[in-house]
């Protein structure tokens, strides 16, 4: 497909918004609300991880076949699909972005709490593995929006690189703690040390801020650049970042405030920027 179907741009530009920057990386660490959505993704990844680990071993004790698993599974996983896109929907265009976010990750507790009371029952059992299904996948999708419209204008790559390495050490802790837990406890435990992930991660969503709806633009310049303190002067802009070597300027803007045309004229008439 990507041989095929992908086209070949003419003119490959890369920008620093979207590639990683080491020098920044002490900013973003920092940087206290993309500190707790990386906490939440590795959370969120350490539970899913640990639940795939418990799931089958319960199911191979209840005397459930490999092949009904996967009936059961299929299914569960397209409805909870479904719903989880209503849920985004819901998020997004209706701005209740951080309510859904709290609601999600209730609903992950109530599901591992589920399965812990649940497990010698299969009913019970798939009942709560769609609640599991349907916040996980509203999370997932939930969880970079939210780091876009956090990260500081032009470092959108560098954020995202570290949220994506908080992802995968959560997968590692999540299966290290499961197997852990497996191999000197029941595996019904495994449901309860992720109950009490989820209460420390509700916690975190309930104190964090909403993000606000905001949308980065790029700009060319020309000499004499701005600086990114003239640039916060122009109303609707929220953030900046002026690139000299890309010669660029990165503006993180709200909508509500201010308009993209009502932009662009305000930057032409105050700097060297291009309608």
């Amino acid at each position: 497909m990507l041989y095929t179907l992908v086209p070949t741009p003419k003119i490959s530009v890369i920008h620093h918004d979207s590639t990683g920057s080491l020098s920044q990386l002490p900013t973003i660490f920092f940087n206290k609300m993309l500190a707790q959505l990386n906490i939440s993704i590795l959370i969120q990844h350490a539970i899913l991880t640990s639940t795939f680990v418990a799931i089958p071993l319960i199911f191979h004790r209840l005397e459930i076949s490999m092949s009904a698993q996967s009936m059961v599974a299929l299914p569960l996983i397209i409805l909870a699909f479904a719903m989880s896109i209503l849920m985004i929907m819901m998020a997004e265009v209706r701005r209740k972005i951080k309510h859904i976010f709290i609601a999600c990750v209730f609903i992950l507790l109530l599901s591992e709490i589920g399965c812990w009371l649940t497990e010698d029952v299969v009913s019970g059992l798939v009942f709560f593995l769609f609640l599991f299904f349907a916040a996980f996948c509203t999370l997932e999708a939930l969880l970079p929006s939210m780091v876009s419209k956090v990260a500081p204008a032009g470092l959108r790559g560098t954020a995202m690189g570290l949220y994506a390495t908080n992802q995968f050490l959560g997968i590692f802790i999540g299966g290290l703690l499961a197997g852990w837990l497996a191999q000197y406890y029941a595996v019904s435990v495994i449901f309860l040390a992720n109950g009490f992930l989820l209460l420390f991660w509700l916690l975190i969503a309930v104190l964090m801020k909403a993000p606000r709806y905001l949308t980065t633009y790029i700009f060319p310049l020309s000499f004499p650049y701005p600086t990114r303190e003239q640039c916060l002067t122009i109303l609707g802009v929220v953030d900046a970042a002026v690139c000299t070597d890309e010669g660029v300027i990165y503006l993180k803007i709200d909508k509500d405030i201010c308009d993209v045309s009502t932009l662009q004229s305000r930057l032409a008439e105050k700097f060297s920027i291009e309608r």
